[in-house]
């Protein structure tokens, strides 16, 4: 038969080889329980205690959100901050693995111990009102891996509410930090209110719209002020604009003017007497006046005019002539008593303008400062209102600050719930559980054997195998003839094999169940083998 002529694979055809192959099989699985349980004896054996931790929410912690498990985050740091007090455990213990100088191997111990030990939740969900966590170790000394799990817990546990409490206490500090910045920083304000309220002359009683109110009258009054003052200043420019053009005017008009019977007539009126003097005094200057200076009738008629002159000046109202025969220009009069009346409004009116100005400037100036003052003024009132929420927020921060150190000391966060008690027994590994899996390596092992072999066997077992293999049809077979004595004995045999192994399964079935039920029937050195190997 050659490597293409190999028999087709069949499940059936394999499920009857099996079946052939049976005493086989079963010797072969028997010799993988009696090897796993050799196997299983030889392991070591741990002993297994757990503690349980229960974890209430912390207070202070912010609310999670609804679709999210309040305690995930908690459990997740149990995890990871658990195994993180396994060095100071071992150390309070005195453990020699504990103890030993050298960082290097003491990192080696700590996670030797750290891989026998697990920290898992019991109880799961987002609508738990706390985490129940259980922490396992296992060790070779039941004792010892009780004192363990208890001190490891007892340890983080005690951990934990330190970093609470240092937490919580650092909080309440910084708020009360908070609070006396707040506060200081809130007097202080109300001290520079007081200061601008004096310095700028500032109502408190009346709120910003009525102080706004008053400072727009104020700008109004010194609007119409400032409108006073300019048209008084311009009245000024106007009247010495007037006032030197009267100068000028009186500058170009003789203070003196030789007196004529016009001028005389309006001096002294309208008697007969005083316009007889007139007409002869306007008869005398015209008789003067044809003769040469110096002649002697010049002469005589220059007297009669200074005569007729005195004449005038003795009546009522006349005027007297200066001895320059000039009289007083009553035009130069005038303008010098206009003259006198402008400068006298100049006067006046700079006399009102000063103390206007001045009032003016004042006004001005203290508007000014009122502006910037007011300005202030309502940024320290912002700012008081600020800090008064801020000391307010403050207060409220250290209260709950001080209120989560008094819960954190009167009632931690996390318990323990159950202590770790001595295993009486080692329970991990199942023997039991070894025992059987060796059984099922073997089972297994030896169905691939038999497999195996009559694939790589070349001979026909069957007539199909045959008309596969040969192209020639097949006339008739020929069964294996075997003598009595070979069938009797083959029976023989597999009567024997199944009687041991079955006596072997009840045997060891009925031990392992009154071991489990009532130990004490059984001899002692049975019961402490079977408490050894099984640990259950």
């Amino acid at each position: 038969m050659t490597q293409l002529d190999l028999p087709q694979i069949s499940l059936q055809r394999y499920v009857e080889l099996l079946k052939r192959r049976r005493w086989q099989v079963i010797p072969v699985s028997l010799l993988g329980l009696v090897i796993g349980g050799i196997v299983a004896f030889f392991i070591p054996r741990y002993f297994v205690a757990s503690a349980t931790l229960v974890y209430q929410q912390p207070p202070g912690d912010s609310a999670v959100r609804p679709n999210e498990d309040p305690f995930a985050a908690i459990v997740d740091s149990a995890r990871l901050t658990i195994p993180s007090a396994i060095g100071p455990t071992i150390k309070g213990l005195g453990w020699p693995e504990g103890l030993v100088a050298d960082p290097y191997e003491l990192g080696e111990n700590i996670e030797q111990i750290k891989a026998r030990l697990v920290v898992g939740e019991e109880n799961t969900g987002k609508d738990r009102q706390f985490a129940r966590i259980r922490v396992t170790y296992k060790d070779r000394d039941g004792v010892r891996a009780a004192k363990f799990t208890n001190t490891l817990v007892e340890t983080w546990r005690n951990q934990r509410i330190e970093e609470q409490a240092v937490a919580a206490r650092e909080q309440q500090t910084a708020a009360n930090e908070q609070f006396r910045q707040a506060y200081g920083a809130f007097d202080k304000l109300l001290e520079e209110r007081q200061h601008l309220e004096r310095t700028y002359s500032i109502d408190p009683s009346l709120d910003q719209l009525a102080q706004r109110a008053l400072s727009a009258a104020r700008s109004e009054q010194l609007e119409k002020s400032a409108i006073e003052l300019a048209a008084k200043k311009a009245e000024v420019a106007r009247l010495e604009v007037t006032l030197a053009e009267q100068q000028d005017r009186l500058k170009e008009t003789p203070a003196r003017i030789e007196p004529d019977a016009a001028l005389l007539g309006a001096q002294v009126g309208s008697s007969a007497e005083s316009q007889q003097l007139i007409l002869q005094l306007k008869f005398a200057i015209l008789k003067a006046s044809g003769f040469h200076p110096g002649t002697s009738y010049r002469r005589h008629w220059d007297r009669t005019v200074a005569q007729t002159r005195e004449a005038l000046a003795k009546l009522p109202g006349g005027i007297a002539v200066g001895e320059d025969g000039m009289l007083p220009n009553p035009a130069h009069e005038k303008l010098a008593k206009e003259i006198a009346a402008t400068d006298l409004q100049i006067e006046e009116l700079r006399a009102v303008i000063g103390p206007l100005q001045q009032k003016v400037d004042a006004d001005t100036d203290r508007i000014a400062n009122l502006a910037v003052g007011y300005g202030k003024y309502e940024r320290v009132v912002e700012q008081i209102e600020s800090a008064r929420e801020r000391q307010r927020s403050a207060s409220d921060a250290l209260d709950y600050a001080t209120q989560m150190v008094g819960k954190l000391g009167s009632k931690p966060p996390v318990s323990v719930e159950t202590l770790a008690q001595p295993p009486p027994r080692p329970t991990e590994p199942n023997i039991v559980l070894v025992a059987l899996l060796g059984c099922l390596i073997g089972l297994l092992v030896a169905t691939m054997l038999v497999l195996l072999l009559d694939i790589l066997q070349g001979s026909f077992k069957t007539v199909d195998d045959v008309e596969r293999g040969l192209p020639v049809p097949v006339l008739g077979g020929m069964s294996h003839l075997e003598t009595e004595e070979e069938r009797q004995g083959l029976q023989r045999g597999r009567r024997r094999v199944t009687l041991v192994a079955a006596a072997f399964v009840i045997l060891t079935s009925g031990v392992v169940l009154v071991f489990y039920y009532d130990p004490t029937r059984l001899p002692p050195f049975v019961r402490e083998l079977l408490d050894l190997v099984l640990g259950a």
